[in-house]
């Protein structure tokens, strides 16, 4: 039987559509389906993973959603070793591509003997379905199976048991009737609550940020085709730089003997590279009415042209940037760094993003406290940060070790200190406001505010001035001609 290839070039034309009518209930699999080919979620994760923008912007989303961590982070989940803060972040990333998230939690009791959720765990998000309604119109169970489609030659499918877990409820007459039917099915016969548990399968809360649909809808779903197109010019330059003619050479002969033709071969090999091109070929033809149609070069034209995908390029990723809850370019693609822009312009870009993903990060900690694992997310710009009159931001998110490192290293090398007087002059010269350079000191060098205003030449008495020379010598080792010219003050005799 003749192989058949089989088909990667599908077109999802009807994605956009998928979510504007009732989702159909598949009698076989008991579930409720999550695309018409219940593979919408597998879907949207690799568009997003294949798309360079997507990817950026998902993970930058999940990482403002997240903020810079939680008030009372404690560990929530001693079997994997989970905390608050992890948890938040898991329930982050989900939100960022699926704009959903599946989190189990079991039960335990604690000392006064009542019932608290415990273990709280994130789950593979594509393996989650949600079952049929009972007859009194409760929620349906929540099933728990490898969905992806895959055909395994030579292998025949078993019917095993599928997993399934109790729909959320914190309802305690729910909770226990649920615990003692697992421990009967288990047949454990204990009639104390605690000695039941370890046969309770445990409930699954749904967090749907599309709540008028069955399942979440993606934040990508209507860019679907921009993603994937994205990824098929990727995909197009790659073939072409790898098969295809890039500027190639071709070297035409006409009525030459074998041995001219050896001797070409040869020789023309040896013109290659740089280190020959000063080489002079000679080459002695019989008499010809075209020199030209004995020997010619010519080069092959490359069938690559980046300059057609421009706009389309463009197009697609600011539509991508606009999906992700109008992400600022800037934050995603900031290849020129804080100094590309003024500090304070890069602040506000920050900012604005803060309050773009405000309610996903509000229904994070809503969803938290309703687990009973309540917590406060820390933005990362806390807008309501107070300031005590030192001029430091109390709120602000300590920068991490590497940070550090790399901070003082610049600080010491010479690169960094020809840095800072060109960042002095200009703010003398006017080009660079002075918030702007104080951020670039603070943020960049790892100088405090005192020490940045001081590096700019506010005006100070010069007991002040010494004091700022101390303080530059002694935390960051620098020499005291080296922190006066800083200062932009003379060095003393």
């Amino acid at each position: 039987m003749a192989e058949t290839t089989p088909k990667t070039n599908k077109v999802r034309a009807k994605l956009i559509e998928l979510y504007t009518r009732y989702m159909p209930f598949n009698e076989k699999l008991k579930v409720y389906l999550n695309g018409d080919d219940n593979q919408y979620p597998m879907e949207i994760e690799r568009v997003i993973s294949n798309s360079p923008t997507a990817k950026r912007s998902a993970r930058m989303m999940s990482k403002y959603v997240a903020g810079a961590g939680v008030t009372e982070d404690a560990l929530i989940n001693k079997k994997d070793n989970v905390k608050k803060s992890d948890l938040t972040k898991q329930i982050a990333d989900d939100i960022a591509t699926q704009y959903g998230c599946w989190i189990h939690v079991g039960y335990s009791i604690d000392e006064a003997g009542k019932l608290t959720p415990t273990n709280p765990k994130v789950l593979d998000y594509t393996k989650c379905r949600i079952g049929k309604e009972d007859d009194e119109d409760n929620k349906g169970r929540i099933f728990y199976e490898d969905y992806l489609k895959e055909k395994r030659p030579g292998r025949t499918s078993k019917k095993k048991k599928v997993k399934w877990f109790y729909p959320f409820s914190k309802k305690e007459n729910v909770i226990i009737t649920q615990i003692r039917k697992d421990a009967k099915e288990a047949k454990n016969t204990s009639t104390e609550l605690k000695d039941l548990l370890p046969n309770y399968r445990g409930q699954v809360y749904y967090l749907n940020l599309t709540p008028s649909f069955v399942y979440a809808v993606s934040l990508f779903d209507s860019v679907f085709n921009d993603c994937d197109t994205e990824y098929r010019m990727s995909l197009y330059s790659n073939n072409v730089t790898r098969t295809g003619f890039l500027g190639k050479l071709a070297v035409i002969t006409q009525g030459l003997d074998e041995e001219d033709e050896e001797r070409i071969d040869k020789e023309v090999q040896e013109w290659l590279g740089a280190e020959e091109a000063g080489n002079v070929f000679r080459l002695n033809v019989s008499a010809t009415d075209d020199i030209k149609n004995v020997l010619r070069i010519e080069q092959i034209k490359t069938q690559y042209d980046e300059k057609q995908y421009t706009e389309t390029r463009k197009n697609c990723r600011m539509n991508i940037l606009g999906a992700a809850n109008n992400i600022p370019e800037s934050l995603v693609f900031n290849s020129g760094g804080l100094f590309a822009q003024s500090g304070e312009a890069y602040v506000q870009l920050k900012q604005f993003y803060n309050e773009m993903t405000e309610y996903e990060r509000s229904k994070v900690e809503e969803t938290m406290g309703l687990l009973g694992f309540p917590c406060s997310i820390i933005p990362l710009i806390d807008e309501s940060a107070a300031d005590d009159g030192d001029g430091e931001d109390d709120n602000e998110v300590k920068p991490d070790e590497e940070t550090l490192r790399a901070q003082a290293a610049l600080r010491g090398s010479v690169g960094g200190v020809t840095g800072i007087l060109g960042i002095q002059s200009s703010v003398v010269a006017g080009t660079t406001d002075f918030n702007s350079a104080l951020t670039i000191l603070s943020k960049v060098y790892g100088f405090s505010l005192e020490v940045s205003r001081a590096l700019l030449g506010q005006p100070e008495a010069e007991a002040e001035v010494k004091t700022s020379v101390k303080l530059l010598m002694k935390k960051y080792g620098l020499t005291k001609s080296v922190a006066r010219q800083l200062l932009g003050k003379k060095i003393e005799e």
